[in-house]
């Protein structure tokens, strides 16, 4: 498979000079992306038609530039559409379908399937990588297979290396976390025989305690929003309490993909 990772990193070459864990069945493409937001998408969908939706913002390619090309036009040609910007560069897609998923061995409790897109640019000049090139694009290269895949896969996180930012379901900032997958299997049914019921590989402790630029780690930052959690709820009773503190600790945990005994040992 050399020759498809040796396109894919001559394809994200050109395109950068110019310009705790889930078991689910996922779908990885490499491609374009659309930053649209919803409105964006409601109010520049063509009428009598069917609407334009976030699922319509990827536009996936090969590797080779005929099929870059084509894509890159159509991408394009959406954005024009949509009144949103053209995309800068490659990103790949990594979407984990909700049916059948686990997450830490449990049913997943998602709305709907979980859709991960990390940029794939290199900076020639400096060398300066995005997180999906640091971290998505090798382990796409030590699984092997060629681009797009659907297959049973085990997708694990880990914090930023650019310690790019973002922010919790209630709206803290935090470390972004960086999703790629670790493993493959030939079906659903080996998938969770292999994993026995948790998800630990990729999992390293370092990572979540490393102090980054800004003076923090995600260590830190998961403090700072079991402390927010508490005040919120003001629990009086020792009874409340550990109500208040299972529910925020269970919140952590669904938010940062760790199982219970990595988050205890993020906060030893």
């Amino acid at each position: 498979m050399s020759d498809y990772f040796d396109e894919l990193d001559q394809a994200v070459a050109e395109e950068s000079s110019s310009g705790g864990g889930i078991l689910a069945l996922t779908r990885v493409d490499v491609g374009f992306k659309i930053y649209a937001t919803n409105t964006q998408l409601s109010e520049n969908s063509p009428a009598g038609k069917t609407p334009y939706s976030q699922a319509m913002t990827f536009f996936p390619t090969g590797p080779d530039k005929a099929s870059r090309e084509k894509a890159l036009e159509a991408a394009k040609s959406f954005a024009v559409q949509v009144g949103a910007k053209p995309p800068r560069g490659l990103s790949v897609q990594m979407i984990c379908i909700r049916e059948g998923a686990l997450s830490k061995g449990e049913p997943v409790t998602w709305k709907d399937d979980r859709n991960f897109i990390e940029a794939l640019w290199t900076n020639a000049k400096t060398g300066e990588m995005s997180d999906g090139a640091a971290v998505v694009k090798p382990s796409l290269k030590e699984i092997g297979l060629p681009l797009p895949w659907e297959k049973w896969a085990q997708v694990v996180f880990k914090p930023s290396p650019s310690n790019r930012q973002d922010t919790d379901k209630d709206g803290n900032p935090r470390t972004a976390l960086v999703a790629y997958p670790v493993r493959v299997f030939a079906s659903e049914a080996e998938a969770k025989a292999g994993a026995n019921g948790t998800v630990e590989t990729g999992f390293n402790l370092a990572e979540w305690c490393e102090v980054g630029t800004d003076g923090s780690s995600v260590r830190d930052n998961i403090l700072s929003e079991l402390a927010a959690f508490t005040k919120e709820h003001n629990p009086k009773t020792p009874k409340d309490k550990a109500e208040v503190k299972a529910k925020a600790y269970a919140s952590i945990r669904e938010i940062y993909g760790l199982t219970a005994e990595q988050l205890n040992q993020v906060l030893a």
